[in-house]
């Protein structure tokens, strides 16, 4: 009786979906035309070759090729190169103007609040803040696994806060300036009545 061992070239798969700061996320993973799952697939047992595994994050794909030997296990990486970015709305008298932002926009998102530990994919963004009635806007390039704090100097906001509201140094000026003008009007109607009493 003749045995025949047929070897069949199988190896071990695995794959994890990580971020700019080498952590596991749970974001959508696979191994293209085998498994899929979230954040991870675990080992499984694939035809010896060459094989894609890709994450989906922030609404795009990234992907990297690896290849399965017989008789061994192959663990793919598939890095989403991520930043935190940390945006600070500052007065001229760089004093936090967090109650009165009316919104930061960072590339197409946009709150009401400056935002903290806003996670985003690294590139070049363009953010841009309202407070007061006055905007600026600032510049940032954040690299993989890089975290930044940007400070964005609105102009023309200093001044000092009365019951919950701002009144900036040039509204403060001008108020003074409007009552100097009151002052000194009546000081010139009083002169002018003192000078018709004395004729």
């Amino acid at each position: 009786m003749l045995n025949v061992v047929v070897v069949v070239p199988t190896a071990l798969l695995t794959v994890r979906a990580v971020d700019g700061f080498g952590r596991q996320r749970d974001w959508p993973v696979e191994i293209v035309g085998v498994a899929s799952g979230r954040g991870g697939v675990e080992p499984v047992e694939v035809l010896a070759g060459r094989y894609v595994a890709r994450a989906s994050a922030f609404g795009r794909e990234f992907a990297v090729e690896l290849a399965a030997e017989p008789g061994k296990v192959a663990e793919a990486v598939v890095q989403v190169p991520t930043a935190v970015l940390n945006i600070v709305v500052l007065d001229d008298d760089k004093k936090p103007l967090d109650r009165y932002v009316e919104y930061v926009a960072v590339g197409g998102n946009s709150s009401s609040k400056p935002p903290r530990e806003m996670e985003l994919l690294a590139g070049r963004y363009t953010i841009r803040a309202r407070a007061l009635g006055k905007e600026a806007s600032s510049e940032v390039e954040l690299g993989p696994g890089e975290v930044k704090t940007v400070e964005l100097i609105i102009p023309g906001t200093a001044g000092f806060d009365i019951g919950g509201t701002r009144i900036t140094y040039t509204t403060a000026a001008a108020l003074v300036a409007v009552a100097l003008a009151a002052v000194a009007g009546v000081a010139v109607l009083a002169l002018r009545r003192r000078r018709k009493q004395l004729k």
